[in-house]
């Protein structure tokens, strides 16, 4: 049985374990319930449109919508902005990035979502993609019940069929995790023009072993 299909039929999250890319997704499960079902309940629903009845094998290539949905689950940020519809107006800007300082200008917070994020930062190398929802924020800065608030919101907008249909949807982020850090060599995942580029050695979580077996880098040792 797919992925997708085992936690909608059978109320399962494959896991493998010694795996960061699992734990990372376990633990946003917890964080996250409603709409982390929500994604996946809509991905195996887009799957099941697209395999012909008795077919042995899936598609070649993936929908857009599939594209978006991918790219949110593994490297989504939920941007909370107090005037949303400015900020939705930052695809126009093209393929750059909406960075930190530009952001906290815009009184934005980011709440991470992506699973592959956490894992990028444990294991040291950049994100392979950040992309944003903007949802308004409900709730004031610091406060406890942000995480069910968002969560509540991100599970809304993944339940609407008409929201999230294609990669161009999503805004791209640089959240400056690793702003001191060589950046690796990127790559593109470009396709028909409005594909959110992947930047970054590897993507992470893009195979299935991606992640899995892994340490994070050791600690630096104070100098004596």
């Amino acid at each position: 049985m797919l992925y997708d299909a085992r936690i909608v039929l059978d109320a399962e999250v494959p896991t493998r374990g010694g795996c960061w890319h699992d734990l990372m997704n376990a633990l946003v499960w917890g964080t996250f319930p409603r709409s982390k079902l929500a994604l996946h309940t809509r991905q195996h629903r887009a799957i099941e449109a697209r395999v012909a009845p008795g077919a042995r094998t899936l598609p070649a290539t993936r929908s857009r919508e599939l594209d978006a949905l991918a790219l949110f689950d593994e490297g989504g940020v939920a941007l909370l902005a107090p005037d949303p519809t400015r900020l939705r107006s930052a695809p126009a800007r093209g393929r750059r990035p909406i960075s930190g300082p530009e952001l906290a200008s815009d009184d934005v917070d980011a709440v991470v979502f992506g699973h592959a994020i956490y894992e990028s930062l444990v294991l040291g190398v950049r994100p392979a993609v950040v992309a944003g929802v903007v949802v308004e924020r409900t709730t004031a800065r610091g406060a406890t019940d942000i995480a069910s608030a968002v969560d509540q919101q991100l599970a809304t907008l993944l339940r609407d069929p008409e929201a999230m249909k294609s990669p161009s949807e999503l805004v791209r982020v640089d959240l400056d995790l690793f702003s001191r850090r060589p950046s690796p060599r990127a790559s593109s995942g470009r396709r028909g023009g409005d594909e959110i580029a992947t930047g970054g050695a590897r993507d992470v979580g893009s195979s299935p072993e991606a992640g899995c077996g892994q340490r994070p880098p050791a600690p630096a040792q104070p100098v004596e």
